[in-house]
């Protein structure tokens, strides 16, 4: 399993937290949370994607590491179906 993550300005001034990676369970997945937004995590959690859970595709999922500016290794790792 790989985890990385990343704090990065929202459109309204919120400080997201991005979490991604790669499970052998879940395939690709990310996390964004609002850390902004109340004191508990179920009031913090924005999105939730995974490869098997939600079906994230990997073309959505490498445009989402793009956006977010993930490192390069990582964007070339899931343009080719490898983990990182």
């Amino acid at each position: 399993m790989s985890r990385y993550s990343k704090i990065i300005k929202g459109d309204k001034d919120q400080d997201l937290k991005i979490s991604y990676g790669w499970d052998h369970a879940l395939g690709y997945w990310y996390d964004i949370w609002d850390e902004t937004a109340g004191d508990e995590d179920w009031q913090k959690m924005v999105k939730e994607e995974s490869s098997v859970l939600s079906g994230l595709r990997k073309g959505d999922f490498f445009e989402f590491l793009l956006k977010i500016k993930a490192p390069k290794k990582h964007c070339e790792n899931v343009a080719v179906d490898l983990p990182f």
